[in-house]
């Protein structure tokens, strides 16, 4: 309540007094909390840098508590030469009226610390300045980062100029905005400078911006990459190029669109060394051609010899034994004919050999029975080393065949099976004859076909055996 005088009422004015007392020490205890849990150090100090208050997180950068820093300088805190430093900045404050912002390096705890620190004049209700107020953020870990991030920059930034390959970046209006050393030596410029902001229309001839641009705008559009795409580039009227290319999106941390990456590399002297490489395995193939060509007229020339001097001599044994070396030279003429169709010199199908094998000996050899032949022959492969015995055992054997197994018949079967079991060959070659004595088989004969037929098979680290009942049938097995 008023008096008379319009002053308030001694009771009235206690109760105001006590509110502002109530409301200075609840913003006391809301400013102290605010310090407190603040991470960064807090400091208020006088004219004279005594320190009139200190929050626990300014106090643990000295290695001390609160209350250790009240009324005390940092002379009495801190080393001499950090006392100074700070006691120095505090008066320049002071002096000028204005905040002072610095970035320092601190030992705290024997580790060294970054800090952004801010020193402002701490002024009374009249504007007086009556000291300092400081504020320290610990950015230690902020810098790290920095420095980590700047490292892997610097690593990748030495990694993309150090490499042979084309690298650039282009924003989405196709800018340049990275161009490594390739690839401003291959656009005729003279440093990245000159290339940054610019497009390929600055550089290249319309034809290839057109092209190159169109690519880009298509892995923008689609946001698939186009990986190791060949293409050939005329570069002048006589001279093209080869460039092996690679275009990838460019995404933003939010995995928007922003750009593409191109990486290009020359391809030219690989191309080139190709294509020779495919005319000196032409030619290499050629020439094979033509020595398998000679072989096989020399072996057609040896075959006619044998015959003329066959037809020359008088003795029986002398006629059979020239009739049979002739007969092994024709058949190894089937096996270079093959040869030379199959196109492979190094490896050859049974299937596409062995067929054509046997009718050739059948037909070449005199039978006065009608013979049937059969042929059941897989189709698997042989290299030569070993097709070219197993084509004289073949020959051996189906020429006995032919001349003793049906003598007094009218007709015949031979039969020749072929195929592969795991790793092994398995070739039958068989007749319905009237057999082969016991007394004669595979080390038990002083013929020359069977000790040919021998000697082959073991040639081929294989075993032959004859099996006997119904006729006679060969059993030539043989790792493959």
């Amino acid at each position: 309540m008023s008096g008379p005088d319009g002053k308030l009422a001694p009771q009235a004015n206690c109760g105001a007094e006590a509110q502002v007392a109530a409301g200075l020490h609840l913003r006391g205890n809301l400013l102290d909390s605010i310090m407190e849990s603040v991470p960064c150090a807090i400091f208020a100090k006088d004219l004279e840098g005594r320190y009139l208050s200190i929050n626990r997180a300014g106090a643990a950068m000295a290695g001390l508590r609160p209350l250790d820093f009240i009324g005390r300088t940092d002379a009495e805190l801190l080393e001499p030469e950090r006392a100074e430093a700070a006691r120095r900045g505090d008066l320049a404050v002071v002096s000028s009226g204005r905040e002072r912002r610095r970035e320092e390096t601190l030992l705290v705890g024997g580790e060294s610390r970054a800090y952004i620190s801010s020193t402002i004049p701490w002024r009374d209700d009249t504007g007086r300045i009556v000291g300092v107020i400081g504020v320290s953020v610990d950015i230690t870990e902020r810098k790290r980062a920095e420095e980590s991030l700047q490292n892997e920059r610097l690593l990748l930034r030495t990694v993309i100029d150090n490499i042979p390959e084309t690298i650039c970046a282009k924003d989405s209006a196709l800018r340049k905005i990275l161009s490594n050393p390739a690839d401003v030596f291959a656009m005729g410029a003279r440093s990245e400078a000159e290339v940054l902001g610019k497009t390929d229309y600055d550089f290249y001839a319309q034809e290839f911006a057109d092209f190159f641009t169109a690519i880009d705008s298509q892995v923008m559009e689609s946001g698939e990459p186009m990986l190791e795409v060949e293409r050939e580039i005329p570069v002048n009227v006589t001279e093209r190029r080869w460039i092996l290319g690679s275009k990838i999106p460019l995404k933003d941390k939010a995995g928007r669109i922003v750009g593409v990456v191109g990486i290009t590399r020359d391809i030219t002297g690989r191309r080139k060394a190709e294509e020779r490489i495919k005319e000196l395995l032409a030619e290499k193939e050629l020439i094979l051609r033509e020595v398998h060509h000679r072989i096989k007229n020399n072996m057609a020339s040896i075959c006619s010899l044998l015959s003329i001097q066959r037809a020359t001599v008088e003795d029986i044994a002398a006629k059979r034994a020239l009739e049979a070396a002739a007969g092994r030279v024709q058949s190894m003429m089937v096996l270079y004919e093959r040869l030379y169709l199959s196109g492979d010199f190094l490896n050859i199908s049974v299937g596409f050999v062995l067929p054509s094998l046997v009718d050739e000996i059948v037909a070449n050899c005199a039978c006065p029975a009608e013979i049937e032949v059969e042929k059941e022959v897989e189709d698997f492969v042989l290299d030569t080393k070993r097709l070219q015995p197993l084509g004289i055992i073949v020959n051996e054997v189906l020429t006995n065949a032919m001349k003793y197994a049906f003598a007094g018949r009218a007709r015949g079967r031979v039969r020749v099976k072929a195929r592969r079991e795991g790793g092994r060959a398995r070739v039958e070659i068989g007749d319905d004859g009237i057999g082969m004595p016991e007394a004669v088989g595979p080390g038990r004969s002083t013929g020359f076909g069977l000790m040919l037929v021998e000697n082959l098979s073991r040639q081929l680290d294989g075993e032959i055996r004859v099996e006997r009942g119904g006729g006679t049938r060969f059993v030539l097995e043989f790792p493959c």
